[in-house]
């Protein structure tokens, strides 16, 4: 089947949660579309091999300390992008946590509520806030903010990600209309069920525990996700990076200079709206 070949040269990406992941796959991809990307995340570890990733294939790298719950560090973050780039054409607003117990919508504690909220739903608004400016003054940018099919799935055992995927979702669509009028695209990609950090570094085990009569069987992280999505979807498989990482391209390219305002599912069917 045909493939597609994107250009990004001349152009800057600013990405957040971009250490690993999708963010990291999705860095990947546009460094070896010819982008310059700036990686921003609150790991510096892993976010400078994410840099050291992006210049082996070629492309002008730099990491930036930053953790979306602090307004002082994304500013310093900008104003360095700017400075080390001059501008930014697209940014990927990826950072985001797990809920990190399971519990239902009256037990869960309200630190965690704030917690989750605070990166998933304020950190999406911090980060889009500081940048816009630059957006609105060159008149023209891609901002794509990543949610997930969880915003579509009201959850008994993870209630406050469901919630702060739904309200990042809508903030951005409200973006959209704001930034209209600065001929801004504002999008949303709601990833399905790829095996990321947030799932390897005990999220799916937790998923386990809470519906052993399904899940029990499983003995790894990996084989409780893949059983979700087989069953789950249309097409019976998980996600990966690389598939996310393809439609923030499309959605950051000139093809998709008129899709503004949209939420799109990349889960292999599950939601099917």
């Amino acid at each position: 089947m045909g493939t597609i070949k994107y250009d990004f040269r001349n152009e800057v990406v600013v990405i957040t949660g971009a250490a690993t992941g999708i963010g990291r796959g999705t860095a990947l991809a546009f460094a070896k579309a010819g982008a310059s990307v700036a990686v921003c995340d609150f790991n510096r570890e892993k976010g400078e091999e994410t840099v050291k990733l992006c210049a082996e294939l070629g492309a002008k790298a730099a990491f930036y300390q930053m953790d979306v719950t602090n307004e002082d560090q994304i500013r310093e973050a900008k104003d360095r992008i700017l400075n080390d780039f001059g501008t930014v054409d697209v940014l990927f607003s990826n950072a985001g946590i797990a809920q990190n117990t399971v519990a239902g919508p009256t037990t869960l504690s309200l630190v965690e509520w704030e917690k989750v909220f605070a990166v998933n739903v304020l950190g999406t608004v911090r980060v889009c806030s500081a940048f816009a400016p630059v957006f609105k003054e060159k008149k023209r940018g891609k901002i794509v903010i990543t949610s997930s099919i969880a915003a579509y799935q009201p959850s008994r055992v993870l209630p406050a990600y469901s919630a702060s995927k739904i309200a990042s979702a809508n903030y951005a669509q409200s973006l959209s209309l704001e930034l209209g009028e600065y001929n801004v695209n504002v999008n949303v990609v709601n990833p399905g069920y790829v095996y990321t950090p947030i799932y390897s570094e005990g999220g799916a085990m937790k998923l386990r525990e809470a519906a052993k009569d399904k899940l029990g069987r499983f003995e790894t992280g990996e084989q409780v996700i893949g059983a979700i999505a087989y069953a789950s979807s249309s097409l019976h498989r998980m996600q990966t990076v690389e598939d996310i990482a393809n439609l923030v391209m499309f959605l950051s390219s000139d093809a998709a200079k008129e899709i503004t305002g949209q939420i799109i599912n990349i889960d292999s069917g599950v939601i099917l709206r």
